[in-house]
């Protein structure tokens, strides 16, 4: 029985292989009942007839999202137990995904508006191709900031972005940390090689030839790949170019991982962005059709 409209969001917790559970710990019998579930859900004992005093019922099959009701507001706290073929711990991030983040770090909504942003093959592969240089062109430009010696802009980039990809997801995102790192060195050897009087002549046209066909790729390929009732041109906002600065070179490393080798950051993401993506095109479809 779903209970899902029972649930505030708070308190919903979905759990496959794995399970988080937000339980009151008001009683030492309510924490004795979670250390029950979490035993059982381990054994893969049938939790259909699992109860606790101020929890309503489970989902009775273990293939399908368990949902936790808590239907009066209570004290409650993380049981921070995630189970993975028998494992407490997992090595991706699916504790942090269970907490739902929001904005920026929440991966899921944003590999999911990334890829209905970059359905065109010309698109994605312009973005595929010249984001990274984008990047790398940024870090040797800023080696030739006259700041004292002991600071290193280009350095604080690279371990910035390194920390937020980390953040997002610990494999994919270590992955990526050092890819920049890797970046950093090899823009600081170039920078030392070519000096600021030919670097910037560098610098300067690999900017404009990427920004332009990134602009070019959603502004020509992308609005043509939609169905000719929709005149739609797809594109990040400017109140999305943040997200887009920061995030856009993980996810399309992520999106060569998840295409070419099957990574995910934890099972069912794939599954997740797919429906989120398929609820994005058709809330833009929607809108659009009403426009016109």
């Amino acid at each position: 029985m779903s209970v899902s409209t029972m649930v505030p969001p708070a308190t919903v917790v979905v759990a496959r292989t794995r399970m988080l559970l937000y339980v009151p710990t008001t009683t030492r019998a309510s924490r004795e009942m979670a250390a029950k579930v979490v035993t059982a859900a381990a054994l893969g004992t049938d939790m259909a007839e699992l109860r606790l005093d101020h929890l309503s019922s489970f989902a009775p099959r273990r293939d399908l999202p368990v949902l936790l009701a808590q239907p009066r507001p209570l004290p409650a706290i993380c049981v921070s137990r995630i189970l993975d073929s028998g494992r407490w711990w997992s090595s991706s991030s699916m504790a942090t995904a269970a907490k739902r983040r929001r904005g920026m770090l929440d991966l899921e909504a944003q590999f999911a508006f990334f890829r209905s942003q970059h359905r065109h093959p010309v698109n994605a592969a312009a973005h595929a191709l010249l984001a990274w240089p984008i990047l790398f062109t940024n870090l040797l430009i800023l080696h030739f900031l006259p700041l004292p010696s002991p600071l290193d802009p280009a350095l604080a980039l690279a371990l910035a972005y390194a920390a937020a990809y980390v953040a997002a997801d610990r494999r994919a995102g270590a992955l990526a940390g050092l890819l920049f790192l890797a970046g950093w060195a090899a823009s600081r050897a170039l920078a030392a090689c070519l000096g600021f009087a030919v670097a910037w002549k560098v610098v300067l046209p690999t900017q404009l030839f990427c920004w332009t066909w990134q602009f070019l790729g959603h502004g020509l390929f992308e609005a043509s790949f939609l169905p000719q009732s929709l005149s739609l041109k797809r594109g990040p906002s400017v109140s999305d170019l943040p997200e887009v600065f920061l995030m856009e070179p993980f996810l399309i490393l992520l999106q060569i991982l998840n295409k070419k080798f099957g990574y995910e950051p934890y099972p069912g993401f794939s599954k997740n962005v797919d429906k989120m993506e398929a609820d994005l095109r058709e809330s833009g479809e929607l809108k659009q059709s009403k426009i016109t």
